[in-house]
């Protein structure tokens, strides 16, 4: 992925997480943002490779992943 993409990225995952702070149950956000960023571009490089692509069960997973791991419980 490119360091653009990346920075993209893993700044709106910075900023969604400072918007919905009261909900996430992690205090690092920039963390967080490089967990998911690298998380899910490895996620993604290996549907391609294994999988044929992306396709919507897969974004529903991961999406399911991000959710989960943020959410505090």
């Amino acid at each position: 992925m490119k360091n653009s993409v990346r920075a993209m990225i893993s700044g709106r995952a910075s900023s969604a997480g400072t918007r919905y702070r009261g909900e996430i149950g992690i205090a690092d956000l920039d963390l967080a943002a490089f967990v998911i960023t690298n998380a899910v571009e490895q996620l993604t490089h290996l549907a391609q490779s294994e999988r044929g692509g992306v396709d919507k069960a897969l974004e529903r997973q991961l999406n399911r992943l991000i959710i989960n791991y943020l959410i505090k419980r």
